[in-house]
């Protein structure tokens, strides 16, 4: 009895050891980035969330050459700023996470009933942070906006219709922050693309939504010129518009460019504006009069993000489920960028029989990758044609160069 006790004592002492061993993260690097900020006090600092839960926050001191962990919150992020003395702050579901120590540690302030879509901050002042997302009355939802006045510490709310609807973008005016648009749409159907805007910093709001959006569902994205409040684009469901009258009117200046996911307008050069969407990122080098696509060098879809450097006119920033790409050449071509950034989904594995150093993986929604060496070195591999991601991946037991996989698509 007292053998078998001290087998049992070992055992469980053994897996309490492995419990706590450390564990390295050995990629394949990439992985899908969400939102991206960049520092107000050092333009080579950048910050990305991954799109996991709980989140992961990565930085990078070198304007995205290389990325390292700075941190985690949990829930799944939805959005993200950044304070003018670099304080961040993350929107998910109910609550609003803040950061003082570049994301190394957070607090949250929580909602009753009201989700969080997007967030951003005072350009000058860091005491205000604006928010967007959708409050629940009792019988439906409507678009709501959030303000704090004392860096994040505690919130208001204001519905801003009665009728069901949600609230999906936020945009401040860079030049005069009392000027804040919010956009979202209403529902059921049809789907109605809503905007509304505030000249007090949201003491009031009007609707002003466009009568001429009928049919274009959504609207998902917005960026207001840097110097004049009443120029501004909108990124909605299938296309892009412009206004300079305050969104008194407006005119559509693209083509179906579907699901325009964010927007960013240059600080550094009014005449540049991005868009990013389901399958490109597009550009404007005229204030957003016409637009084309610029999609030279991405990978992947769903462009989630998009930021135009605040001290380069020709440098910029997106993010998608491929990863991290940067511009240097005002969106002619971008370039990968995933040093350190680690954050890939892995839906698959497939070790080799007999070469325990040699197997696959399926990173979700990137590729197939194998190694040769456990992890130190990957090579990216070809999928068939239109193929979804795999759910299963098989080495034959006496011919490793036969490999079989279950896709996970259907």
């Amino acid at each position: 009895m007292k053998g078998s006790r001290l087998a049992l004592v070992l055992l469980l002492s053994g897996i309490l050891s492995i419990a706590a061993a450390d564990w390295e993260s050995i990629g394949p690097e990439g992985g899908q980035v969400k939102n991206i900020v960049q520092s107000w006090l050092d333009s080579n600092v950048l910050y990305a969330t991954s799109g996991s839960n709980p989140t992961t926050i990565l930085k990078s001191s070198n304007c995205g050459d290389s990325w390292s962990v700075a941190g985690s919150y949990g829930y799944t992020n939805y959005c993200m700023t950044i304070g003018p003395t670099d304080n961040l702050f993350a929107g998910t579901s109910n609550r609003i996470y803040k950061s003082t120590d570049g994301g190394a540690t957070w607090t949250y302030s929580s909602f009753t009933n009201l989700y969080i879509y997007d967030i951003a901050a005072h350009p000058t002042d860091p005491s205000i942070i604006y928010g967007c997302g959708y409050k629940y009355t009792g019988s439906f939802w409507v678009i709501a906006f959030v303000r704090s006045t004392n860096g994040g510490s505690s919130w208001t709310e204001t519905q801003l219709e009665t009728v069901q609807s949600y609230g999906r973008c936020i945009a401040v005016s860079p030049s005069n922050p009392d000027v804040v648009y919010v956009g979202g749409y209403s529902y059921p159907s049809p789907y109605t693309p809503k905007l509304f805007k505030t000249t007090d910093g949201g003491n009031s709001w009007t609707d002003v939504s466009w009568a001429g959006w009928a049919g274009q569902y959504y609207v998902y994205s917005l960026a207001v010129h840097p110097t004049n409040p009443d120029v501004l684009c909108a990124g909605l469901y299938y296309d892009i518009w412009r206004s300079t009258d305050g969104a008194a009117s407006w005119t559509e200046v693209t083509s179906n460019y579907y699901y325009n996911y964010d927007m960013a307008w240059s600080l550094a050069d009014p005449n540049i504006v991005y868009s990013s969407a389901l399958n490109s990122v597009y550009r404007s080098t005229n204030g957003g009069v016409t637009w084309s696509s610029s999609s030279s060098g991405l990978e992947g879809t769903s462009f989630m993000s998009v930021v135009a450097d605040r001290s380069s006119s020709t440098r910029a920033f997106t993010g998608n489920n491929y990863g991290f790409f940067r511009s240097t050449n005002t969106g002619s071509s971008w370039a990968e960028s995933n040093t350190g950034l680690i954050v890939g989904k892995i839906l698959a594995l497939g070790t080799t029989p007999g070469n325990p150093a040699r197997f696959f993986i399926q990173m979700e929604d990137v590729g197939v990758y194998r190694t040769t060496d456990n992890g130190d070195n990957w090579t990216r591999l070809g999928t068939p044609l239109s193929c979804g991601d795999f759910c299963s991946i098989v080495v034959h037991p006496t011919n490793p160069n036969t490999v079989l996989a279950l896709e996970g698509a259907g």
